[in-house]
C-alpha cells in the first residue's frame, strides 16, 4: 500500500492543485448546481489565484505515494477552513476523512475551539459526518452568479 503523507503547499505543487480543483467542481459539484454557476465557477480557478492565496492561507497537499489526490485551504486566526478537495477519482475511499482528521488537529493544536466553513450542496452530508451542523444558508458570490452554500461549524476541543 501507497504511504499516505500531508504536506504545506508550495508553488510546485499549484498546477496540481488547480487541476483537482477544477476537476471536483466540474464533476462533483456540477450534480447540484447550474451550468451557468459551474462555467463561472472554473473560470475563477486558475494559477494566479491560488499562487496569490498561497500568502494569505494555509494549504496542504495529500499526496498518496507521490501523487497528489487532495488538498486544502484554511485560516488558523479567522478559525475558517476555505476548502478541502479530494480527487473525485479518490472520493469514497476516505482520503477526505483522513484530510480532515489533520485539519482538526492542527486546528486544535493552535488553539482554535470552533472551526465554520461554508459547504456546497453536495459536501453538507459529507461534514455532517464529520460532526459538522448547519449554521444557515447563504449566498455565495461568484462572479455574477451566486451559489447557495451552507454555513457550517464544529467545536472541538483543545
Amino acid at each position: 500500500m501507497e504511504k499516505i503523507v500531508i504536506t504545506k503547499a508550495n508553488k510546485k505543487d499549484i498546477p496540481r492543485i488547480v487541476e483537482i480543483h477544477r476537476k471536483c467542481v466540474s464533476t462533483t459539484n456540477s450534480k447540484s448546481y447550474p451550468v451557468e454557476n459551474i462555467r463561472e465557477w472554473l473560470e475563477q480557478i486558475n494559477a494566479e489565484n491560488v499562487e496569490c492565496q498561497l500568502k494569505k492561507s494555509l494549504w496542504f497537499v495529500l499526496k498518496k505515494g507521490k501523487t497528489t489526490i487532495g488538498f486544502c485551504q484554511f485560516n488558523i486566526k479567522d478559525k475558517v477552513l476555505y476548502q478541502m478537495q479530494a480527487n473525485p477519482d479518490y472520493q469514497g475511499m476516505g482520503y477526505g476523512k483522513v484530510l480532515y482528521k489533520f485539519i482538526e488537529e492542527y486546528f486544535r493544536k493552535n488553539g482554535v475551539s470552533k472551526i465554520s466553513l461554508y459547504a456546497t450542496i453536495n459536501a453538507v452530508d459529507f461534514y455532517r459526518r464529520l460532526g459538522f451542523t448547519t449554521v444557515k444558508p447563504i449566498k455565495f458570490k461568484l462572479k455574477t452568479l451566486y451559489n447557495d452554500l451552507f454555513e457550517m461549524e464544529k467545536s472541538i476541543y483543545c
